[in-house]
């Protein structure tokens, strides 16, 4: 009885593992588009709810694309990481910061 409740216990944290996985951008470290899309509905309807406001913000690099075909895509995931650290650090805690962009995109 111990082993079946020692490996339940094993693959349900393996299961919150993998889903918190799910919800990441690999390159960044930030939360991907999947899990940008379910929380601002999220914080729409929480909105609608309270009668208060969402404030969102989108970022663009500035003619990236340019930069990853002269210095190459390695150099152009570095300054992805980069800003990616830069914005993990410089939102609140109860602030969310997503990679809109990548190949997640449906």
């Amino acid at each position: 009885m111990a082993n079946l409740i020692s490996v339940a216990l094993l693959n349900a944290n393996l299961y919150d593992k993998v889903k918190a996985m799910s919800y990441k951008d690999g390159m960044t470290g930030l939360h991907n588009y999947r899990f940008f899309e379910m929380r601002l509905k999220e914080e729409v309807l929480r909105a609608k709810r309270d009668k208060t406001e969402v404030h969102l913000l989108i970022l663009d690099v500035d003619y990236f694309k340019n930069y990853n075909d002269s210095l190459g895509h390695l150099a152009g995931d570095e300054v992805l990481r980069k800003l990616g650290g830069i914005l993990f650090k410089s939102v609140r805690q109860n602030d969310i910061a997503c990679r809109y962009g990548g190949k997640n995109l449906p």
